[in-house]
């Protein structure tokens, strides 16, 4: 077995629960709108239309609390601005904790606006990460091998292998540039399904319930 050099991992319900995220962005945005509105009632909307899994929350409460609507897109942009409450996942920490042990660099890949995700990197101490590839940043998908391309040039040689947790998109690339490929099984607690597609080109080498099952790869 070819051992892995180099690993790559997703972000958002891959080192850490984006569930986590979203209840740290609306808790922030409750907060400011009670110390600007003093409407003490929103967050709790917030919180039930999430739970809904309504498309677009705090579009819906800023509407039904009639509040000034120029002064939304403020709101938001402070929101992605926010330091998250978020925490790396028991899994993700032994993983990143063995790689830094032993000297071995791990990169970033997700998509997302730059603002926002940078801070959850901070947020999560995952810094010195040796490569962050943001979609917003590169203006790649992750359907594109060259954004992986990218990845493994900034990486030393060696094979990489990419652990994600979204089939429709997080597999393929890497793939078709001969990585190996980790899809880690979130039990139906993430933001997104995972069903995996009728092509078999979008699979995934392997699926884990825990990223140290990733490590077995070696």
């Amino acid at each position: 077995m070819v051992e892995i050099r180099n690993w790559i991992f997703d972000l958002d319900d891959t080192l850490y629960a984006e569930r986590e995220y979203v209840r740290s962005a609306l808790n922030f945005v409750g907060a400011e709108v009670e110390r600007r509105y003093d409407k003490t009632e929103f967050l709790a909307l917030l919180l039930t239309l999430s739970q809904q899994r309504h498309p677009n929350p705090i579009s819906q409460a800023w509407t039904q609390f009639a509040l000034p609507e120029a002064e939304r897109p403020s709101m938001i942009v402070a929101m992605r601005a926010h330091t998250p409450l978020i925490t790396l996942s028991d899994s993700a920490r032994a993983v990143l904790m063995l790689l830094r042990r032993q000297a071995r660099p791990y990169a970033i890949v997700t998509d997302g606006r730059s603002l926002t995700q940078r801070a959850k990197i901070a947020a999560l101490g995952c810094d010195d990460a040796a490569f962050v590839s943001i979609s917003e940043e590169v203006g790649l998908s992750k359907l594109d091998p060259a954004r992986f391309a990218a990845v493994a040039d900034a990486l030393p040689p060696g094979l990489c292998c990419y652990v994600g947790d979204n089939p429709e998109k997080d597999f393929f690339a890497p793939k078709l540039l001969g990585w190996k490929t980790v899809m880690l099984d979130n039990q139906q607690q993430g933001i997104h399904t995972q069903l995996l597609p009728n092509d078999h080109a979008y699979h995934p080498d392997r699926i884990v319930i825990d990223l140290k099952e990733a490590l077995a790869l070696t």
